[in-house]
């Protein structure tokens, strides 16, 4: 490592003294319509670069420094917009989406001047409880892995419990709560070693191939349905459709190219694709041992995007993401489990506009998931072999009419054809018992209005109807969704909102076949219902002083009709499926929708945002805190704690970048992170019973009300960007939980010792680093 950090020191002082310069492209459109605004201007804050938009919206600003900039975009009759932390390098041209608001109460003729609301949504109809995240908080923060799962678990009121997964916990519910969507189409978990639904270790999500996406924690807009917890509105960034570009990287373990240009440069369409391979298996070549389990992944994934934009025919854009992941753990005995999981989703999307104010959009995916886990004896003898399949085809059109500034209406139908494969065969000597064979499928219909109404630049309602019918077992739901906003003083923005959400249970929970010794088999969980809440949400967003805000939202989510059993285990819900104690498909049969839950709590967020580099103030600060309350009640009427109701959640992060070089066009940058969680509940051993058994025996009449030891974590990233004529540089080495924390999974019985015994698991301390180098034309002033 010290070799890293002498180049880091070094090669500032070998650069040469030339101000280098880069262009920023792209175009501004109205926010709802898409459409193009001719005239609109641009300005880079700080300097005379400044440029306006052509007919159709595109603009172009040459010779623009190197570094974090800010632009300013205005457009009359619009609200001025300001991005922040646009990283200008020497190798790529930045390519940026401007969208504006239409102002509701000001003359055509007027600007509406604005602040930089650097964490407001894209999706401009999520009042509470969404925000945005960006690709460079995705690089930059510490301890993120360049991975959005991660990245969004410092924001208030998600979190991850395990640190060897990507498991995304949103106050309270399970992760099978959380809802993918990419390029406006769900999608199955994005994760490498995602268990059907349940999170895997590393996301298949490429930072460098990602665009800025929102994540939406509660009482989320009507066009996001069948989910109860939280949803990631995920885009991937367009290609330059200018000149070709390109990109290398290399970590431990890691190697990733990546391509873009233009596909005809008059018509502005262009492609872009990106490969990765991956081995953690190169740490432990290094002498590094940073898993307690003797199995480490290998794997791969591609993305790509191909943009093709015409004027008489619409937009048309093709994309896809695929990943597929190897796992081979043997254990101190010879026994081996071997573990493979694949993920890709393929997809179209077409928007045409009938009218400047009218557009419609049809979303076509295929998208599907699969895993397959075989163990094996001392003796290399197959003893179980596990494959699951689960697939999905996705259409969905929708119609966005925006009548005046004030009102706009937007309304879609989807349908979903769901396929699941599950096979799971057990070996003894030639001996094979097949447990569950189960080949089903179910068509999943929904639709959404929504209604958005400005009463004037201050206050917004947004209200909106969602319904779903699972044509598996005829089940159906309307659920209404209503906001509204108060901008109440230029620094005080008031919301609130309600929100009814359901979800569809995992189709494996409906199809499985149970059978019995005195009665034929039966699937006695086929007429399930939906699990169903209520959120309620109301927060205030305070910017005390330039790029410092503090935002606090208080909610309440009301969960109902949740799959309970009242034998053998009437402490059971589906509440807590995802957890150690309770997978995906340890399910009983004979489930009834009486269950009950809730989750209450407060959540801070305290941000003070990156300034360009001429204010000298380059460095940053998020402080989020979340106090929460999540129970349930299973069969037997007990309220208990949930496995996800650790009580709090506290994270520190903080940067400081500095210009170096003697032309200052490089940045040495420095992150840590602090995180600290709460114990988590679980289900405790009844020692007594275990030791008269001789096997482990849980007290699950206490399940739940135990708590193990509290986590805390720290992480450490040192970074360094430099730019060159024809390439820019990025070095980066980080120390992931430096004091090498453990995370207690769950207690287990040991039979020898006759005791109870913590079980850990995660990683310790994980060093990592890495160089990108992308290829380009830089302009020297």
């Amino acid at each position: 490592m010290k070799p890293v950090v002498l180049l880091f020191l070094l090669l500032p002082l070998t650069l040469p003294a030339q101000s280098l310069t880069q262009t920023i492209r792209g175009r501004v459109t109205d926010k709802t319509t898409k459409t193009g605004l001719p005239g609109a201007t641009l300005l880079v804050v700080g300097t005379q670069h400044g440029a306006v938009a052509d007919r159709e919206g595109y603009f172009r600003l040459d010779e623009v420094p190197v570094g974090r900039q800010t632009l300013r975009v205005s457009y009359v009759g619009y609200r001025e917009i300001v991005l922040t932390n646009l990283i200008v390098n020497s190798a790529k041209e930045l390519i940026i989406q401007a969208e504006l608001d239409e102002s509701v109460v000001m003359a055509n003729e007027v600007i509406v001047k604005a602040k930089a609301d650097k964490a407001k949504p894209i999706n401009e109809l999520a009042a509470v409880s969404a925000r945005v995240f960006t690709v460079e908080e995705t690089s930059r923060y510490a301890g993120a892995f360049m991975d959005p799962a991660r990245l969004v678990t410092n924001f208030a009121g998600a979190q991850n419990p395990r640190n060897d997964r990507n498991d995304v916990v949103v106050r309270g519910n399970s992760p099978l709560g959380v809802l993918w969507r990419l390029e406006g189409v769900d999608i199955p978990n994005p994760n490498h070693f995602a268990f059907l639904g349940s999170s895997g270790g590393i996301s298949i999500l490429n930072t460098n191939t990602l665009a800025n996406s929102d994540f939406l924690t509660g009482a989320f807009p009507a066009e996001y349905g069948n989910r109860t917890a939280a949803a990631f509105d995920l885009n991937l960034r367009t290609g330059n459709n200018a000149r070709y570009e390109y990109t290398g990287q290399a970590g431990i373990g890691g190697l990733e190219f990546g391509i873009e240009g233009p596909v005809q440069r008059k018509k502005h369409s262009s492609f872009m694709a990106s490969y990765r391979t991956f081995s953690l298996k190169s740490i432990e070549q290094l002498g590094l041992k940073p898993a307690v389990t003797g199995g480490l992944p290998d794997f791969q994934d591609l993305t790509f995007k191909l943009n093709l934009p015409s004027e008489k025919w619409g937009s048309i854009t093709v994309f896809g993401l695929g990943g597929k992941s190897t796992y081979h753990e043997r254990d101190d005995t010879g026994a081996r489990n071997d573990l493979g999981s694949g993920m890709g989703v393929a997809g179209l999307t077409h928007l045409y506009h009938f009218s400047p104010k009218t557009y419609g959009k049809l979303y076509l995916s295929w998208s599907g998931s699969e895993t397959t886990e075989q163990d094996l004896n001392t003796s290399q003898q197959l003893t179980q072999d596990l494959r699951m399949n689960y697939q999905q085809v996705q259409g969905r059109y929708e119609v966005v009419q925006k009548f005046t500034a004030r009102n706009l209406i937007k309304g879609g139908i989807t349908v979903n054809r769901i396929y699941f494969d599950f096979l799971e065969k057990r070996y003894s000597g030639k001996t094979v018992q097949t447990r569950f064979d189960d080949r089903s499928q179910a068509t999943l219909w929904q639709s959404y209005i929504h209604w958005q109404h400005r009463f004037n630049d201050r206050l917004t309602m947004n209200s909106g109807l969602y319904f779903q019918y699972f044509g598996l077992n005829s089940t159906q739901r309307l659920e209404p969704r209503w906001s509204l906003q108060w901008q109440a003083a230029p620094q005080h923005r008031l919301s609130l909102g309600y929100g009814s959400h359901s979800q569809t249970q995992p189709l494996a929970h409906y199809t499985r076949l149970y059978t019995y010794t005195n009665r034929p088999a039966q699937q006695t969980n086929h007429g399930l219902d939906f699990t169903k809440s209520h959120h309620l949400v109301l927060s205030h967003d305070w910017s005390f002083h330039e790029n410092w805000r503090l935002k606090s939202e208080a909610y309440y989510q009301s969960l109902y009709d949740v799959p309970v059993t009242l034998r053998p285990s009437p402490f059971f819900s589906t509440i807590n499926t995802g957890t150690v104690e309770q997978g995906v498909l340890n399910i009983p049969d004979s489930l009834l929708n009486a269950g009950a839950g809730y989750n209450t709590g407060m959540e801070f967020t305290l941000e003070k945002f990156f300034r360009q580099r001429a204010t000298l103030e380059p460095h940053y600060l998020l402080a989020t805190l979340s106090v929460f309350r999540s129970r349930y009640q299973g069969a037997d009427h007990i309220w208990r704690n949930t496995a996800f109701g650790n009580q709090y959640v506290l994270n520190l992060l903080a940067g400081y970048e500095w210009a170096v070089g003697r032309a200052r066009n490089n940045a040495l940058l420095v992150d840590v992170r602090f995180s600290a969680t709460g114990g988590k509940p679980y289900i405790p051993v009844d020692l007594a019973a275990s030791v008269k058994a001789k096997s482990e025996v849980r007290d699950t009449k206490n399940a739940y009300q135990t708590r193990l030891a509290p986590y805390q974590r720290i992480d450490l990233k040192t970074s360094f960007r430099f730019n060159r004529p024809k390439a820019s540089h990025y070095l980066f080495v980080e120390l992931t939980n430096l004091l090498s924390e453990e995370v207690a999974l769950t207690v287990r019985y040991d039979n020898a010792t006759k005791s109870v015994r913590t079980q850990y698991y995660g990683f310790k301390l994980l060093p990592l680093a890495g160089y990108r180098i992308g290829w380009g034309k830089t302009k020297a002033r």
